[in-house]
């Protein structure tokens, strides 16, 4: 159900708005995709997180595939109307497609490069 209240400015971007999907129990920031009108309006419709995709240019459903699907537990937008942040339950476990919790899961700290993320699933059996 679409709020004309609570809604991002769509026009600003060329339709589209960034989208931060952030757990809703310990603040983990999971990963960071993209969202026109029609992602929203199934967002808030489902309650499942859905995204556009830019590569493929189509509405993407978080975890059609992989079944790792992102439960919207509340949704906040900036100050500027132009960023969402979903906070989610990720269910699996990963919300990344290269099996980890978090897409951000390489970390550059005192000059090292580390996972900082654990890997979840391996995708080559998940993604067939």
């Amino acid at each position: 159900m679409t709020r004309p209240d609570f809604s991002p400015d769509f026009k600003k971007m060329n339709g589209l708005v960034p989208a931060i999907a952030q757990d809703a129990d310990t603040g983990e920031v999971l990963m960071l995709a993209y969202m026109n009108q029609q992602a929203w309006d199934q967002t808030l419709a489902t309650g499942e997180a859905h995204y556009w995709s830019r590569s493929r240019q189509e509405l993407w459903h978080k975890g059609g595939t992989s079944g790792h699907v992102q439960k919207v537990k509340a949704i906040r937008l900036d100050c500027d109307d132009d960023t969402v942040v979903l906070l989610i339950e990720q269910v699996g476990g990963a919300a990344c497609h290269k099996g980890y919790r978090s897409c951000f899961f390489r970390e550059l700290r005192d000059g090292d490069v580390n996972t900082c993320s654990p890997l979840v699933f391996d995708p080559k059996e998940v993604y067939k």
